[in-house]
């Protein structure tokens, strides 16, 4: 859309603005195309502004949760949520992640119920 050439545009200008990278990279994510690119970009904004991570990790957890990659995606919402606790976004994204596997992760990584002592 609109949203997107914008910021195509935005990064022919100054292809290494974090934040413009990583907008895109969530367009991209939620117009389910270019995947890889749409990663690329983000692992290059932590890379150049690694103070903004958690929330450059956010934008990579939807990727792989758009991938259907949903374990990596699981992953990277638990490291965002040790680093800002309070989004709800996030936690959003981790139960839909979790949803979509069967039997979904408990708390420890690890599947299903086990056996009880």
């Amino acid at each position: 859309g609109e949203a997107m050439k914008i910021m195509e545009a935005m990064l022919t200008i100054d292809p290494y603005n974090p934040n413009s990278l990583n907008n895109l990279a969530f367009l991209y994510a939620e117009e389910e195309r270019n995947f890889y690119s749409a990663e690329q970009m983000v692992k290059t904004a932590i890379r150049i502004n690694p103070l903004e991570r958690g929330r450059y990790l956010k934008t990579l957890g939807f990727i792989y949760l758009k991938k259907g990659e949903y374990e990596v995606a699981i992953g990277l919402f638990k490291e965002v949520l040790k680093i800002e606790p309070g989004s709800e976004w996030t936690r959003s994204r981790l139960e839909e992640a979790n949803s979509k596997i069967s039997p979904p992760l408990n708390g420890r990584g690890l599947r299903g119920g086990g056996i009880s002592p």
